[in-house]
């Protein structure tokens, strides 16, 4: 039975690709590898799954935080705010992301809606799909929150190459206290 459900989870993230346009993720590309300081945000799950890929862009030598944690410096202008949520309206998040734009930072939104609050702050917006695009069985945002993850780990691989690092040079960022 988990093997099946297993295998439905996989094949509905499997169409994240048809979600991604190339142009965009260029545009994308260029906002992290020309930032000053990269900050997620993200609430709950959408959060979590930012904030692993914020470790691996510090990983791979970028300054990136979790916004909203005492240690989050101040974002201003020549710095980038990744701001994810499915329905693009949870309060918490547009706020901080309009506040990040007033203060002169660029805002990009991973929402699965082009009209939302956090969609009309944003610069610019990367379409993924969430339970009520993709008519997902998962529950709640959980396909969503999975495809901000898988999105940032791709991101991560291209960022690697496009770099010129191996895992050595990741490695020698990666914590030692644990």
């Amino acid at each position: 039975m988990i093997k099946t459900h297993l295998e439905t989870v996989l094949a509905e993230l499997a169409q994240l690709p048809k979600f991604i346009d190339s142009q965009n993720m260029e545009e994308l590309l260029r906002a992290i590898t020309s930032a000053g300081k990269i900050a997620v945000l993200g609430a709950g799950r959408s959060g979590l799954a930012l904030k692993m890929v914020a470790m691996r862009l510090r990983h791979l030598g970028f300054d990136a935080y979790a916004a909203g944690e005492t240690i989050s410096p101040a974002l201003g202008s020549g710095d980038l705010l990744i701001a994810a949520s499915g329905s693009g309206r949870t309060a918490s998040i547009c706020a901080i992301a309009h506040r990040a734009r007033q203060g002169g930072a660029t805002v990009w939104a991973l929402t699965g809606t082009t009209s939302s609050p956090l969609a009309e702050t944003a610069h610019y917006l990367t379409l993924l799909p969430t339970g009520a695009t993709a008519h997902s069985v998962q529950f709640g945002g959980s396909l969503f929150e999975a495809s901000v993850l898988l999105l940032g780990d791709a991101l991560v691989l291209e960022l690697l190459q496009r770099t010129g690092q191996g895992h050595q040079d990741l490695m020698a960022r990666h914590t030692n206290l644990e």
